[in-house]
């Protein structure tokens, strides 16, 4: 089961698994020393957190397509170059906007390179081992949940928050070696990528959960979230439409119209939304309301991690 293009194929997939989950769950913990470092006001230092999941939700559809048509090693690799490039803007922000724009930079990556993860791995093994290969790629990437708090506190101990940044620089530099050495390029399809649809699909998801956060800002019946979120979906319906008439789809409708197939994606998306939530708001908590320092936060987040898998055995 296990040979040298599998084992290569399944670190890939887990390491760029482990990075989306690594890029978010590290937000939680930063956020309070960005927002004192930058002096930002609450509504600002949401957007540290609330970037990097816009860019994320944004741009999976487009990195879906792309790991079908250019295959998943190229779609993960082209993720995790921009992602790379996020994080060390990130570390070298000098001032909020170029920060969130960085932030934002770094999920488009991991919406990128997200899609491919999981294909890359079934794609390496026959079907009568690919349950325990997903197993093992799953099991990998969400070691992301305890180590990420953990060393996001230490880092900030032990200097300051842009550490965090490094290290995720360092990672996603580390996976790409993986994949861009250890693995072939794939036969590319002769099929195009809907660029038209992308930009579509990505405006109005940003539209409408950029409309979404500034709301508590704004207002919900605000003029300009009002606005904001009914441009967002007018876009949302124009893709659809779009969608459904097109030969080469960015989102192949007739799978989310499958209820095993749609069941499966509305139960990962509640998954990851619960998980996200837990992971990145928690240390948020632990740190600005029971004033925790950020090492013990991450002792905390590790704590909890072990205590629920031990009492779920």
């Amino acid at each position: 089961m296990f040979t040298s293009r599998t084992t290569t194929a399944l670190a890939f997939g887990a390491g760029g698994f482990f990075l989306v989950y690594f890029g978010q769950v590290v937000l939680g913990v930063v956020q309070p020393e960005i927002q004192s470092d930058l002096g930002l006001d609450h509504d600002e230092a949401l957007w540290v957190v609330n970037a990097f999941m816009l860019g994320l939700a944004a741009f999976v559809p487009l990195g879906g397509r792309l790991a079908d048509v250019a295959g998943p090693r190229r779609g993960i690799l082209a993720g995790l170059a921009v992602m790379a490039l996020g994080a060390a803007g990130a570390a070298l922000a000098p001032e909020f906007g170029a920060l969130i724009a960085s932030l934002a930079v770094q999920g488009a990556g991991a919406g990128v390179a997200i899609a491919g993860t999981v294909a890359i791995v079934t794609g390496a093994y026959p079907p009568d081992h690919r349950g325990q290969a997903v197993g093992v790629y799953v099991g990998l990437g969400v070691l992301a949940l305890p180590i990420a708090p953990l060393a996001a506190g230490a880092l900030i101990d032990a200097g300051e928050w842009r550490l965090t940044f490094w290290l995720a620089l360092v990672l996603t530099l580390a996976v790409l070696g993986v994949g861009a050495l250890g693995l072939p390029a794939e036969h590319r399809r002769d099929e195009r990528v809907d660029t038209g649809a992308a930009v579509i699909a990505i405006a109005s998801l940003a539209l409408i959960l950029g409309g979404a956060v500034e709301a508590t800002a704004w207002g919900w019946t605000a003029p300009a979230t009002i606005a904001v979120l009914v441009a967002g979906v007018v876009l949302l319906v124009g893709f659809v439409t779009r969608e459904a008439g097109s030969r080469q789809p960015l989102v192949d409708l007739a799978l989310v119209r499958d209820r095993t197939i749609g069941g499966s994606a509305a139960a990962l998306f509640l998954t990851q939304m619960g998980t996200s939530g837990v992971a990145i708001f928690v240390p948020i908590y632990l740190l600005t309301i029971v004033r925790l320092d950020p090492l013990a936060t991450g002792v905390a987040m590790l704590a909890a991690m072990a205590f629920r898998r031990h009492y779920r055995r």
